[in-house]
């Protein structure tokens, strides 16, 4: 008789690190956050390094997402809740193109940074929290919960339409934190 044996497997042991506060304020709109971007690019391009943090750099990243959906769907994304529904459906597009084989690994994960950073800005924007490091890559913690946002995109974009949208979880993460409060 054969046996069928489970491996156990060990659980990843995820470490956070906490970053120093952000001065970015995520309650501004779109075009503030990219008045702020140039301000900030601009100083760091004059030697202040230390200001090309973790948060900037996801900052970029969603800013480039929103110039890519007006150019690529005619979408204007903002940080409204309302903006979730196009966002999903350029998550469902790009998941079109990769199952087809037509979205190069080296473009996969540009669009992967970008799209990670405007699902950010939006739970920043609408939920709170600050991006932290951890041993698997950035995430976001609200109300003493990490997100790993980078999961998430991949999880939409494996699984497209048949797979839990993006709106369903950042819906549920919201009412977690509500809760946590």
């Amino acid at each position: 008789m054969e046996e069928n044996r489970e491996e156990k497997k060990e659980p990843i042991k995820i470490t956070i690190q906490r970053l120093p506060a952000s001065d970015i304020d995520y309650s501004k709109t779109i075009e503030e956050l990219k008045d702020y971007y140039k301000e900030r690019a601009e100083r760091i391009r004059n030697g202040e390094k230390e200001l090309a943090t973790l948060d900037f750099a996801m900052l970029a990243y969603g800013l480039d997402c929103v110039e890519w959906a007006k150019k690529s769907f005619q979408f204007d994304l903002d940080l409204g809740e309302g903006s979730l529904l196009q966002f999903q459906t350029v998550l469902e597009n790009t998941a079109q193109v990769i199952k087809k084989g037509a979205l190069p690994k080296e473009k996969l994960d540009g669009f992967l940074k970008m799209f990670t950073g405007f699902y950010g800005l939006m739970i920043l924007h609408n939920i709170g929290g600050a991006w932290v490091q951890s041993s698997i890559g950035p995430a976001i913690e609200a109300a003493g919960r990490p997100v790993f946002v980078m999961n998430c995109i991949i999880r939409f974009l494996n699984t497209g339409a048949e797979g839990e949208s993006c709106i369903g979880f950042y819906g549920k993460f919201k009412d977690l934190c509500r809760q946590a409060q």
